[in-house]
């Protein structure tokens, strides 16, 4: 491939990240975070420094870390797609749902995915079920 139009799609990929409304992120084949975009950073509220390698894991809610680490393994170990709805708690101490996906490249280029803030959902979901509960 031509360098300048190489170029041009790593331009466009840089657009991509910076604009995308989710968080995004790119793992190694052992599931290490090596990049994530400022949207994941604002959602966490720390920067790749701390997030690199497994230091994400530091921010999954207690409750939910063993279910997403026995997930997050099953995805690495078989290179399937992994989605799961989970709870970050922020550096600030806020917890917030998320779901989150991701997809092997191929069989030695990690994994790409996204981080979606899902808390009104969740919010709204439980407001109806109390309203259901009500009548």
């Amino acid at each position: 491939m031509d360098k300048s139009v190489n170029d041009n799609y790593k331009e466009y990929f840089k657009t991509i990240c910076e604009i995308s409304p989710v968080g995004l992120f790119r793992t190694d084949n052992n599931g290490n975070i090596v990049y994530i975009n400022k949207r994941y950073e604002n959602l966490i509220g720390s920067k790749l420094e701390t997030l690199k390698g497994d230091g994400w894991i530091n921010f999954i809610y207690e409750e939910d870390i063993d279910k997403v680490l026995c997930e997050w393994k099953k995805s690495i170990d078989n290179r399937n797609k992994f989605t799961l709805e989970f709870r970050f708690k922020k550096t600030n101490g806020e917890i917030i749902w998320v779901l989150g996906q991701a997809t092997p490249i191929n069989t030695t280029n990690g994994f790409v995915g996204t981080i979606t803030n899902i808390n009104k959902r969740k919010k709204l979901v439980s407001e109806l079920l109390a309203l259901k509960e009500i009548k």
